[in-house]
């Protein structure tokens, strides 16, 4: 997955990153897939954006899913653009 930097001012070194999917419906919950770590260069950088990579295994059950990435950095200016999202069918 690729993970941006916002910041023309800084890198953002060790920027949490964790996978989770949710099935469709009402009162999903999240499920964990993984979790990983990356260092990210400022914006206009070489270094960004930086990839995450994950192995996972597809839920048994065909359907739609939520692929969901939250990103968590301890002195991001601006937290609440840190999760993106996918949808897929299985």
């Amino acid at each position: 997955m690729r993970v941006w930097n916002g910041s023309y001012d800084a890198p953002a070194i060790g920027v949490g990153v964790a996978l989770s999917y949710l099935s469709f419906g009402a009162q999903t919950v999240s499920r964990p897939i993984a979790s990983t770590a990356v260092n990210l260069g400022a914006k206009g950088t070489i270094d960004c954006p930086a990839y995450a990579e994950f192995s996972w295994t597809t839920p048994a059950t065909s359907g739609h899913y939520c692929l969901q990435a939250q990103l968590s950095w301890g002195d991001d200016a601006n937290p609440g653009n840190n999760l993106g999202q996918k949808n897929v069918n299985i």
